[in-house]
């Protein structure tokens, strides 16, 4: 997730869009609950208020990271005066035209850096009143999360610097099929069903080991285009 999206970037593209202007001017707000809009948002329609609906995440498909697709909801709500019918037929009549200027300002949008295009979600009618008629225009769109996003440096804080290794080999191909596994490392002749020869290695018998030592102490390597440095070349 490279960048973040909050609800003022919204209420800020529909206050600067032309289209949007025309219907709601700056008469564009954000709301928590979508359903106490009709009860505590006091803007003279007609009016826009921006809510966060919530987010959905798709499992990770990475096999050794944890990296997940999530869909974020938003939705746009807008009040509309009911006048004196309690159908709701004056205000309903103006949806689509209201639609086309929202689509203008949010539909294909790419909110910030690691947010997908929005897309567009459908429209409701969530609230009618003798006073008000309040519509539901809900958009979408998706950003991806990774280690970056989550703890990753604080959990190996605890640990000791790596130093060095010490390695055991024991070679898949080429080995000797008709020697018994070594007795010190039983843990691969344990799964081995009969006695050999065995097709493959690894049968147990270790061929090399080797130990590195100070990898701590090792330098960084040199810059792209830069040359490796001397042992006398060292910064006084």
């Amino acid at each position: 997730m490279a960048g973040r999206l909050d609800m003022s970037d919204l209420i800020g593209k529909l206050r600067r869009s032309t289209p949007a202007r025309t219907f709601f001017a700056d008469r564009v707000a954000g709301v928590a609950d979508e359903n106490r809009v009709a009860e505590y948002a006091n803007m003279e329609p007609p009016c826009a208020y921006v809510a966060y609906i919530g987010d959905s995440a798709a499992p990770s498909d990475a096999i050794n990271e944890n990296v997940q697709w999530v869909t974020e909801t938003w939705a746009i709500l807008v009040k509309l005066a009911a006048h004196e019918e309690i159908r709701g037929q004056a205000p309903a009549m103006t949806i689509p035209a209201i639609r086309r200027a929202i689509f203008k300002a949010i539909f294909n949008w790419s909110p910030t850096t690691g947010y997908t295009l929005f897309s567009y979600g459908g429209s409701s009618c969530i609230g009618i009143s003798r006073d008000v008629t309040i519509w539901r225009f809900t958009f979408m769109t998706r950003t991806q999360i990774d280690e970056c996003d989550g703890e990753t440096e604080e959990q190996f804080d605890p640990l000791p610097a790596f130093k060095g290794i010490n390695a055991i080999v024991d070679a898949i191909d080429p080995h000797d099929p008709g020697l018994p596994p070594s007795e010190e490392y039983q843990e691969y002749a344990a799964s081995r069903a009969g006695p050999p020869p065995w097709a493959t290695g690894p049968e147990g018998r270790i061929e090399a080991r080797f130990t590195l030592d100070n990898l701590d102490t090792i330098p960084p390597p040199p810059a792209p285009g830069q040359l490796p440095r001397k042992p006398e070349d060292k910064p006084k």
